[in-house]
């Protein structure tokens, strides 16, 4: 029942600070393949910009969180075109868009990227020898040096190859990328908020009242990614006859797998979660009622 913490903002070498909140290394030590979805916070410095990268083998979706962010992006077979995103507005990138954050205001911008499948960065010591994010180049007029996706996808396998020897596991065939339907919008004021699906994934937010309990559940197929965006709590977790109470804050990160029994109860303040469930929520018989301890 692996607790994924957002570790500290790194700088890049871009100037922009980026935190890897849940990727395919850190989901969890069980895991016998590679996470069906991952998360980072990416934040622009006022008047700064990014690099131009792109994921070969994976969705991409940007969610604004803080101020606005310009996104420049050129998707395959297609011209480079301009969306500005606000906080719970979205954009959904095929695999092989080359894109670039841009932020013109006065002040620095944050968003999240949710790749699907999760990104891979793999590194030995403090060197890196695999990143499922390609940097193409600083600026569009050298943007020529577009990777071979065959290339970049080989080298991912390879890489989950040795992640699993390191847990003595076998991993699972590699993921292909997931089709999201493109969807934008302000995130409502409803307890869940649905942002963007596909017949794979989706991704929420949701809602807790100051001191409010969630039912006691247990998932049959689906897993979860929570990212906690305002307020804290505790989370009950039991599975095989273990148990555990995590608090949660702000940055806090959980994956809730299939088999786990969970409940959520919110602190003095609002709880509020930003939700990723993949595949798709099957339908009412997904939950499990189980017996919490609130």
């Amino acid at each position: 029942m692996p607790l994924v913490t957002a570790p500290a903002l790194q700088v890049q070498a871009d100037g922009t600070e980026a935190a890897l909140l849940i990727s395919a290394a850190t989901a969890g030590d069980h895991l016998p393949g590679p996470c069906p979805l991952g998360l980072e916070l990416r934040r622009v410095p006022a008047a700064g910009q990014t690099w131009l990268f792109t994921l070969p083998g994976a969705t991409l979706v940007l969610v604004g969180v803080e101020h606005s962010v310009t996104v420049l992006a050129r998707e395959p077979q297609s011209e480079r075109r301009e969306h500005s995103l606000g906080p719970g507005e979205c954009y959904v990138a095929p695999p092989g868009t080359v894109v670039q954050l841009c932020n013109h205001g006065s002040q620095a911008s944050a968003l999240y990227l949710l790749t699907a499948p999760g990104r891979l960065v793999e590194l030995e010591g403090k060197r890196v020898t695999h990143d499922d994010t390609v940097v193409v180049g600083r600026d569009w007029s050298d943007d020529s040096l577009a990777p071979d996706r065959d290339e970049v996808m080989a080298e991912r396998a390879a890489a989950l190859r040795r992640l699993g020897a390191r847990r003595g596991q076998v991993p699972a065939a590699l993921d292909a990328p997931v089709c999201v339907d493109r969807a934008s919008g302000a995130i409502s004021a409803d307890r869940a908020a649905p942002l963007v699906s596909s017949e794979r994934a989706a991704m929420e937010q949701h809602e807790l009242a100051p001191a409010q309990c969630s039912r006691a559940l247990c998932h049959r197929t689906v897993e979860q990614l929570w990212h906690v965006l305002e307020g804290g709590g505790e989370l009950w977790r039991s599975q095989g006859g273990e148990a555990r109470v995590d608090r949660l804050g702000v940055g806090s990160s959980v994956c809730i797998q299939p088999g786990v029994q969970f409940q959520l109860r919110a602190g003095p303040g609002r709880l509020r979660l930003l939700v990723f469930t993949s595949p798709r929520w099957p339908g009412p018989q997904e939950a499990v009622p189980v017996r919490g301890p609130w």
